[in-house]
């Protein structure tokens, strides 16, 4: 039987080391995250979803080499060569997208980012939906 996460990995196979590194210091760092495979990506959640990791499907313009995106939700924007995207959606809410290309770019600065990423997770509260 074929494991979802190996279906997911099967278009890049050499990205898969690079998710086995980031997990290993994710589950260390947060043992009571959960993840979650998706079609297109792979969620890290704690109360809520904190970060998530994808292979991107064709090469990045300055960035050919990136063998993994990793996005982290945070309330504040960050500045960091590796990234390579930033977003914007709400007020006090950032996607921050970072390149992984290699095993050394899972360093310390990269997972105190991810501090920052859980932290505001648990800050987040469901709001009610209202029915008019």
């Amino acid at each position: 039987m074929t494991t979802p996460l190996k279906v997911f990995f099967e278009k890049s196979p050499s990205s898969k080391d690079l998710f086995d590194v980031l997990v290993v210091s994710v589950i260390t760092r947060f043992p009571k995250t959960t993840i979650h495979i998706e079609e297109t990506q792979i969620a890290f959640k704690s109360t809520h979803p904190y970060a998530a990791v994808w292979i991107p499907l064709k090469p990045i313009k300055d960035h050919p080499n990136a063998k993994l995106i990793l996005s982290l939700g945070l309330d504040k924007e960050l500045k960091d060569p590796r990234i390579i995207q930033t977003d914007h959606p709400y007020p006090d809410r950032w996607m921050i997208h970072f390149k992984l290309e290699k095993k050394e770019d899972i360093d310390e600065t990269l997972l105190h980012y991810l501090d920052f990423a859980h932290t505001f997770s648990l800050t987040k509260t469901k709001t009610p939906k209202v029915k008019p």
